[in-house]
Formats: C-alpha cells, structure tokens, sequence
C-alpha cells in the first residue's frame, strides 16, 4: 500500500511541474510581448522629452520685448535654438534711410546693408533662450516701418531649414512729421560757433473771413522718452557708435559720404549706457584730417543714465589735401566692465 501510494505522490508531482513549466513559458512569451509592444512608446517618450528640453526642431520662433524702438536703440529679439547645429541670420527689408548694426563675437558693432544675411550666432543642441541684439538708426523719417526675418541654416548647407518675419518701427524723435531734418539733441559741437541770423518780422495777414468746418480730430502719435532708474548693484558699459562724417551747414550737421576740402566738415558718434547703472562722470577723445593730424580732449562729460545716448558732433577745417584719411574716438570712464566697445576707427575720403 506504501509503495503505491508513493508512485501517486511522484506522477502528481511531475504532472504539476509539467503545467507549472508550460505556464512559465506562457508568461515569459506574453511579457516579451508587452516589452515589444512598449519599446515604440517608451522612445516616442523620450522624444518628446528631448523635444521639450531642446526645442521642437520643427519651428523658430522668437519674442521682441517692444515693436517700437528709438534710432539709436537696440532691438532685443530672444529665440529658443531649435534641435540642430547651424547659424543663425538675420536680415532686415530695405527702407529709405534706415541702417542696421550689430556686434560681432569679439564685440566690435558693424553695420551691415538691407537684404543682407548677417550670422548672428551659431546653432548648438541646448535648452537656453538666446538673444540677438539689432540696433536700428533711421535718418529720413520720423517713423519707419522696417519688416526683418530670423533664419535657421543648418550645418555644412546653405538652405534656410527655419525662418520667421516681424516687423519693427523706428521712431527718430528729431524729424518732424513734415519730413524736415533737424539736429538730434543732447548735441555738443565742437569748432567755431555759428551765430544764427536773426529772424525777420513776420509779415500780418489781413483777416479772412471763412464758413466754420468741422473739426477733423487726427491721433498724432507721441514718443515719451524716460529714464531707467538705475541699479545700484548693477554696471555700467559706455559704448561708442560711429554715426557719419558731413557737412556744417548753418550750425548743423548734414551727412554726406565724401568731405569736401572747401567746406566746413565734421563727424558724429553716439555714447550710450547699455548698462544697468548711471555712470561716472566720463571723457572722451577724437583724431581727425587736418592740414597736420588733429585731435581734441574733451571736458568732463555729465554722468549718463541706463540707456541714455549723447550724440557728439566734431567739427573740423583746414582739409587741404586729398584721398583716404582716417579719424577715431574714444570714451573713457571709471569702472566700465567693457572696454572693447570704447572705441572705433574709419576711414574717410576727402576730395576738392
């Protein structure tokens, strides 16, 4: 009775060790399938991971903190890089009397044409907005409305894989809205005073009688200029921009792209704060053609505010001889993080 019974214990065992095996191999068959089936997932996943840390490498797309900047004022346009290596370019619409600038990697501004493609950076995989920095000067109209595009080349091609269009306008303030240029202000001039002649008497006109006509209301747009409150944990960065070489007619400067040996002459540049902090009181200096190589030392210049400009106007006489010269200036104050943007060098050409 023992021994068969044992006999029963043992084919039962194996029967159960046989299903238990069979239903293993069920089991690791279905898990394989579920692992199959989610591996697409899981990358699809990951993917997008990527895609929301490094940008959705299917569009570019920026921001500009205003659509309306002064002549003379940086526009700030941030962008998310896409998902590749590459260059970015910026080109601008052209306008009449409307240039652009920019600063190079080693900090110097250059100015560059309308329909011009200007690289300004290079593409790189990363989750970091970056910024690009246009400063616009306008010369002929009070406001211009100037279309310009953000284009994404990609590496080792010259197609534009990614591009988007805006719009800024540029206000210059010192134009009227007839259209008459007048002298940009704050302006020191330096040379012989001009002495304005006075102006006549105006000539009266009789009263005429006329049919009362309504009113035509037009909004006339107006340009607020305000002062950025400066930080005292902030810094200071002085940069100078060379504006132009010109004429003196009258008292003022007329631009003009060859000096002449007959005429009053002069050239402008700009100083500007682009820091966060008003600066020290501040000096510059400048070279100019003469008939012996000039140059002149200012007096101690007023502290300048975040943002705040002051125009210089270097006039200069005695051009007696001909071809290529060359004229530079520099700012200088105290505790300026940048010196690299403190100064320039042109060249100019003088004819009779």
């Amino acid at each position: 009775m023992n021994t068969v019974n044992q006999e029963s214990k043992s084919g039962a065992i194996k029967t159960l060790a046989i299903i238990g095996f069979i239903a293993a191999v069920i089991a690791g068959l279905w898990i394989t399938v579920q692992v199959i089936s989610f591996i697409p997932s899981a990358f699809t996943s990951l993917a997008s991971l990527a895609d929301s840390l490094y940008g959705q490498g299917k569009t570019l797309s920026f921001s500009t903190e205003k659509d309306v900047v002064n002549s003379g004022e940086s526009l700030r346009i941030t962008y998310k890089p896409v998902r590749s290596d590459g260059s970015y370019v910026f080109s601008y619409r052209c306008v009449d009397g409307v240039t652009a600038e920019t600063r190079n990697s080693d900090g110097t501004i250059v100015r560059f044409d309308c329909e011009q493609e200007v690289t300004v950076a290079s593409g790189v995989l990363t989750n970091v907005d970056q910024i690009a920095e246009i400063m616009f000067t306008s010369e002929k109209g009070r406001f211009s409305d100037v279309p310009f595009t953000l284009a994404f080349i990609k590496v080792d091609t010259t197609k534009v894989l990614y591009e988007k269009s805006g719009i800024v306008t540029v206000v210059n303030a010192t134009i009227p809205q007839t259209g008459l240029v007048i002298r940009d202000t704050p302006t020191k001039t330096v040379g012989n005073p001009v002495v304005a002649k006075p102006a006549t008497s105006p000539v009266v006109a009789k009263p005429v009688t006329k049919t009362p006509q309504p009113v035509l209301h037009k909004k006339v747009p107006v340009v607020v200029t305000t002062y950025p409150v400066s930080n005292p944990n902030g810094f200071t960065d002085l940069e100078i921009t060379y504006l132009g070489v010109g004429d003196m007619r009258n008292g003022i400067f007329v631009p003009n792209t060859v000096l002449k040996t007959d005429s009053p002459s002069a050239f402008q540049f700009a100083v500007k704060n682009i820091g966060t902090k008003t600066s020290d009181d501040w000096t510059f200096s400048a070279q100019f053609p003469g008939s012996d190589e000039s140059s002149f030392n200012s007096s101690v210049q007023s502290p300048l505010f975040p943002s705040e400009r002051a125009v210089m106007t270097i006039r200069f006489t005695a051009l007696d001889r001909t071809g290529t010269k060359s004229l530079n200036a520099r700012a200088m104050t105290s505790s300026d993080v940048d010196n690299g943007n403190n100064s320039f060098a042109k060249s100019v050409q003088i004819s009779n």
